[in-house]
């Protein structure tokens, strides 16, 4: 079983075209080039991955499915670990 581990500093600011948003007084955002993850599907060290979905991870750890470009400023749907089949692709 194999994690993934997001770190991003605290002091991360977002510019001013960023896609940001508030909830319960704490405010999140997505980068302007995005942080970006994808899970692959099959074994990866034998050679027969497939690709996974593309998710976009928030300064604040959330995870979302891609914007319709990068340059957009709404933000994808929130995708929830629990959601996932097998908690494999988030």
């Amino acid at each position: 079983m194999h994690q993934l581990y997001v770190i991003l500093t605290l002091n991360c600011s977002l510019q001013e075209k960023a896609t940001k948003w508030q909830e319960n007084r704490e405010i999140d955002g997505l980068t302007t080039n995005g942080v970006l993850i994808m899970h692959p599907r099959g074994s990866f060290c034998g050679g027969e991955a497939k690709c996974g979905m593309w998710r976009e991870v928030s300064v604040g750890g959330g995870v979302f499915s891609m914007r319709e470009s990068r340059s957009a400023q709404q933000k994808g749907v929130v995708v929830s670990v629990n959601t996932v089949p097998g908690n494999r692709e988030y």
